[in-house]
């Protein structure tokens, strides 16, 4: 078996030492490319993210709540911008937040937040009409699988098939206490459990 893998690594040596140099120079230039796409991609969709939480904070001044929703509906702002927006608003509350690298295949985790050592989930999802109460009980599940808080981030309505998942490890962020976080104003994440004033 040994003397197979080094008669299959010799070959490998001298399939390599025969590729010319600037082969080896396009190979690696395309991976280079391909490695640092990902962060400038993401770069962008959180400097759109901090955009969005301007604006948002402008139309509460001049416009109210309905204008404010609207615009979280509207093309402007994407589902993955949301996440990010959510993310930068915890960030911005001196929460230690971590985005993830991509935006599919999160395994239903759309980034990650600290307070005070405990480990908090988050899921965000840009609604219109009501959220699915089986969003809420299989991000419910996950999160008491992983040993974690919760937080569930919508822009939709939330009935009270979704309300009764919530718990002092759960909690679902939606209405006006989504745009007191969005704002910066003060706010009061899981009332019943950590109780993070901020």
């Amino acid at each position: 078996m040994s003397k197979l893998l080094e008669v299959t690594a010799e070959r490998l040596v001298d399939l390599a030492l025969q590729v010319p140099w600037w082969g080896w120079a396009v190979v690696t230039g395309l991976f280079l490319c391909w490695l640092t796409a990902k962060p400038v991609r993401h770069a962008w969709r959180i400097r759109k993210a901090e955009w969005v939480l301007k604006q948002l904070k402008v139309l509460a001044e001049t416009s109210g709540p309905a204008a404010q929703f609207g615009f979280l509906r509207s093309k402007a702002v994407d589902p993955f911008t949301f996440e990010e927006a959510i993310l930068s608003a915890l960030k911005e509350r001196k929460l230690k937040i971590r985005r993830n690298h991509r935006y599919t295949g999160d395994g239903g985790i759309d980034g990650k937040a600290w307070w005070q050592g405990k480990l908090i989930l988050i899921q965000a999802k840009l609604y219109s009409g009501h959220i699915t109460p089986k969003h809420v009980e299989d991000f419910n599940r996950l999160c008491k699988r992983k040993r974690a808080c919760g937080l569930f981030v919508h822009s939709g309505r939330t009935g009270p098939g979704s309300k009764l998942h919530t718990s002092q490890t759960l909690d679902i962020v939606s209405g006006e206490r989504l745009l007191k976080l969005l704002e910066g104003r003060p706010i009061t994440l899981f009332p019943g459990g950590l109780q993070i004033k901020t």
